[in-house]
């Protein structure tokens, strides 16, 4: 949230001659050069950038990708073998149909450091991220259930009121719209527990204490189910092509 989509254009969308190679430059490490158990195997698997220029802002991110993929045959003359790395030219004869294949990839942010790991659950939630000039070192660790909805949350801390007596300081925990809960310390004086729309939120306290105002955020994300979600047409990307 805000839910951000940057596509990009099929090679034939924008003029080139898709009897080319385009996917990279050096296209001899996933792909065979020569014929193994008389077969042409490809491994050219789609990439995914998991450590994002935006993260950790990026609660979730969803990648839809659909490819073309052939083989092209070129005879060698003699014993020497095909010359180098051939990059994305145009070489040899094609000689099997084009196949269409596609994938999604659903990523969310994780606990290492600025990266989207993959995400399979059908419900989950992004691992909290701390606002600017944190002070506290404690931790927030979420749990989700069937209920749980699709939303953004915010976990704000808050100090009591009474000087010197830590009993009251207390936890805010909204959804997008403002519902939510609020705890006070727990018996055992150095962790809180806040419940809400199937979300339990468990924080606990280090050996830095928290600050008034500081703030985690997360996402949640309930999906029936993220393996063959979509599929809408030709060109519109699904894990059951």
């Amino acid at each position: 949230m805000p839910l951000s989509l940057t596509p990009i254009n099929f090679p034939f969308e924008t003029g080139k001659n898709i009897e080319e190679a385009n996917d990279d430059g050096n296209n001899i490490s996933d792909e065979d050069r020569e014929p193994t158990n008389s077969k042409i195997y490809s491994a050219d698997r789609p990439a995914n950038q998991i450590i994002q220029p935006e993260a950790p802002d990026i609660g979730f991110k969803i990648n839809k990708i659909t490819f073309i993929e052939y083989v092209r045959l070129q005879v060698k003359k003699g014993a020497n073998p095909i010359a180098g790395n051939l990059g994305n030219g145009l070489f040899g004869s094609r000689c099997s149909n084009k196949v269409e294949w596609h994938c999604v990839y659903y990523l969310r942010r994780s606990t290492e450091d600025r990266k989207l790991l993959a995400d399979n659950a059908v419900v989950s939630a992004s691992e909290p991220n701390k606002t600017t000039f944190f002070g506290g070192n404690g931790n927030a660790v979420v749990n989700v259930s069937s209920t749980s909805s699709t939303d953004s949350y915010t976990i704000m801390f808050h100090h009591g009121h009474t000087p010197n007596d830590p009993s009251d300081d207390g936890w805010v925990f909204i959804n997008s719209v403002g519902s939510g809960d609020f705890a006070f310390r727990n018996p055992d004086g150095q962790s809180w527990t806040l419940s809400y729309d199937g979300v339990t939120v468990n924080m606990f306290e280090g050996t830095v204490p928290f600050n008034n105002d500081e703030t985690y955020y997360f996402n949640l994300f309930n999906s029936n189910s993220k393996l063959n979600e979509i599929g809408l047409g030709k060109f519109v990307v699904t894990t059951a092509p």
